[in-house]
């Protein structure tokens, strides 16, 4: 019974699946989870609950007249093998060998106890003998395929993580492809003390999925390895050890709250730090990256770490260590037994109490299955502890780093541009994109006193109401949409760099900081930043530039134009005349660019007859003379003119019907630009008209496909 029972275990996630698509609109996933469970472990439980009052019966009929002194001392045995065997596969065998160690243990026991009755019931029955070694032979067979049999299967339980609800469009095959063998390969699964660790492939991961694998655990994405690339850190594992750094100087001890990954210890004790400690609950982490490095991690090797596998938060409580200067957590899913006491009131204060007096606390937080609601509290439960310090995010990342001080935190600028040209930083901050103070600066969100008047009402996260674990629970199994709290917080983004940089954000500092912006795809930030400019009034020739050219990358077209006029008059110039051509250019408005060129002859270059060549173009008064021209000077154009160059020379040559040029231009502009309509419908007809039927209806495939999706 105990072995049917383990596997329908297993088959439970899929059993609950199949049940989920045909009533979910009535029971939620977890009420269905219950049910199942509750159906699968029933039958065992009935059956061992009937043991003891058989064994009592079986006794009572041999011995009636002690009945009451035979229950007794069952009842007594049965007391004491219920506490035994409760503390042995808890405290010992679970933890220790694991489930499937502890079924063997159980199958054994049961074996042996069987056998036992059975000999008793026949001993001194020499008739019986035969029935005897038949009942032995037979026990025995079972009880070797039931040791044989008791590995607990976890792929199903694992796969099954990240199901919540079934959606309205899905068919069950799409329910029940989570549980198929290719949905996910898995090439390590460790049971743990208070988790399942697995690293796995994933198909999802695209066209070189076997290069990566995924930490989990409980099924739930912790990091990730590519093996191409292991020494590469992704960005927030990166920012998690790096923010605490930057902001400090120069600190002796840093102490990491679970090792995951490993990304931001191998950040840590790869910097100057002497002693970087670290406590990690489940061994499974540790075995999963010995596995990737095949049992040579040269982060375990360093000299100046100190890896322990314990609770980290009784590590901190008992104060076991001296105080450090930097505190990191990067333990994910705050929702889940094990971690969500890592993001309480009473754990943050336990961390406060361990940081020396400049010391820092950045703590990484998972916004997945999370909502505006439960954000708010955990901001409010951190900030409450720490009265100083700023939330470092971006839309689309799903993820932020708080950062906590009981003194304030400024950085100088000065400091930390040389910081990012450190011959021990650079490679480290070049894998994060972190080429200049700026860029690294793109990634704050807001700080603590900006933050405070819009999260006060919130509700605390404390170990006693568990605000965030049951929220969060609740929220896992809704099937609604649910809200984006990394666009809450970047929408609360002002731009106000003076509680994070000492001093003034120098005008300098500030056009490449909004640079950087646009580079990057931080385009709310930059719109932020441009709104700010236009209140205080850009005064200076190069000021008002900037803001021109910044205004016209993200499409204020008319701002744009105001500021390089103002400061055109100021001080006519090549580069404002080009910038004001360029945007009338991509204003599709030729003959302004046309009036502006006869207008201002003494100051055009290369580029600007690259412009006027665009709108005569345009005016479909483009001559063989001109184009032969601007073909020649392509190579001594700014970028954003030979990108336009490329386009025009090819878009005229498919008019002159010269295809072999055409595609040589158009396919250079298509490199940079995949989704530009007249592009792809020029490429299109030059291949047809070259004769190249195939490329050109996959082009014209592509372009309607690019239309339908709006």
């Amino acid at each position: 019974m105990l072995l049917v029972t383990s596997y329908l275990l297993n088959l439970a996630p899929v059993i609950s699946g199949v049940i989920v698509y045909y009533v979910g609109d009535y029971l939620n996933l977890l009420a269905i989870k219950s049910i199942v469970t509750a159906a699968m472990i029933l039958p065992s439980t009935i059956v061992f609950g009937a043991l003891l009052p058989l064994t009592i019966d079986l006794l009572i009929a041999e011995k009636t007249e002690d009945s009451s002194q035979v229950t007794g001392i069952a009842y007594a045995i049965n007391t004491f093998g219920s506490i035994c065997g409760s503390c042995l596969a808890g405290l010992v065998l679970v933890p220790v060998w694991g489930s499937s160690a502890a079924i063997t243990v159980s199958v054994l026991a049961l074996s042996s106890s069987a056998f036992v009755l059975l000999y008793d019931s026949f001993a001194g029955q020499l008739a019986s003998r035969r029935t005897l070694a038949t009942c032995g032979v037979a026990l025995i067979a079972i009880t070797v395929f039931g040791v044989s049999s008791s590995n607990i299967n976890f792929k199903n339980i694992l796969k099954s993580a990240y199901f919540q609800a079934s959606k309205g469009d899905q068919s069950l095959a799409d329910v029940l492809r989570f549980y198929t063998k290719d949905h996910e390969e898995f090439k390590l699964i460790v049971e743990g003390e208070t988790a399942i660790t697995s690293l796995s492939h994933d198909k999802s991961d695209g066209e070189g999925y076997q290069n990566i694998l995924r930490l989990k655990t409980n099924g739930l994405n912790e990091s990730l390895y590519n093996k191409d690339h292991l020494q590469s850190i992704p960005k927030y594992e990166g920012l998690l050890g790096l923010l605490p750094y930057v902001f400090g100087r120069d600190p002796d001890r840093a102490f990491v709250v679970g090792y995951g990954g490993g990304y931001t210890v191998d950040l840590l004790t790869s910097l100057n730090i002497p002693n970087v400690y670290v406590a990690e609950l489940e061994k499974g982490i540790i075995d999963a990256a010995n596995y990737v490095y095949k049992d040579k991690n040269p982060v375990l090797a360093r000299s100046n770490l100190n890896l322990k596998i314990e609770d980290a938060r009784f590590v901190l409580a008992a104060k076991v260590y001296d105080k450090f200067d930097v505190v990191v957590s990067q333990p994910s899913h705050s929702w889940l037994t094990g971690v969500a006491n890592l993001f309480t009131k009473e754990f943050f204060e336990i961390v406060s109490s361990n940081l020396s007096e400049q010391g820092i606390y950045s703590q990484w937080l998972n916004l997945y299955n999370m909502d505006q609601k439960v954000l708010k509290s955990i901001l409010k439960t951190f900030y409450t502890v720490f009265p100083h310090g700023h939330v470092f995010t971006d839309i689309g990342d799903e993820e932020l780093i708080m950062l906590g001080s009981n003194k304030p935190l400024q950085i100088d600028m000065d400091r930390l541009q040389a910081l990012t040209k450190n011959p021990a930083l650079k490679e480290k901050l070049s894998q994060l994109h972190f080429d200049s103070a700026e860029s690294f600066l793109t990634n704050f969100a807001i700080s603590r006193d900006q933050l405070w008047p819009k999260i006060s009402d919130a509700e605390l996260n404390t170990d006693i109401n568990v605000f965030a674990e049951a929220n969060q629970s609740n929220l896992f199994y809704s099937a609604g949409k649910k809200e984006s709290p990394a666009e809450y917080l970047v929408e609360q983004f002002t731009g106000d760099y003076g509680t994070v940089v000492k001093g003034e954000l120098g005008a300098e500092s500030a056009h490449n900081l909004a640079e950087q912006m646009y580079h990057t795809g931080k385009l709310q930030k930059l719109e932020v930043l441009l709104d700010q400019s236009e209140e205080k009034g850009a005064q200076s020739v190069l000021e008002q530039e900037r803001a021109g050219y910044l205004s016209y990358l993200v499409g204020r077209y008319d701002k744009s134009l105001e500021y390089f006029q103002r400061a055109f008059k100021k001080a006519p110039s090549t580069y404002n005349l080009n910038r004001r051509l360029q945007v009338h250019a991509g204003l599709g408005e030729h003959q302004k660019v046309l009036g502006l060129g006869r207008k201002h002859l003494r100051l055009q270059d290369a580029n600007s007859k690259c412009y006027l060549a665009a709108a005569r173009h345009g005016l479909g008064k483009l001559s063989l003379r001109e184009l032969l021209a601007l073909e020649r000077s392509l190579e001594s154009l700014e970028a954003s003119c030979v990108e336009l160059g490329h386009k025009v020379i090819g878009l005229a040559y498919l008019k002159r019907q010269n295809t072999k040029k055409a595609l040589y231009h158009l396919e250079s502009i298509y490199s940079e630009d995949l989704n530009d309509p007249e592009v792809l419908t020029a490429l299109s007809a030059a291949y047809l008209l070259a004769g190249d039927v195939k490329r050109g209806v996959e082009f014209a495939e592509y372009l309607r496909a690019l239309s339908d999706s709006g």
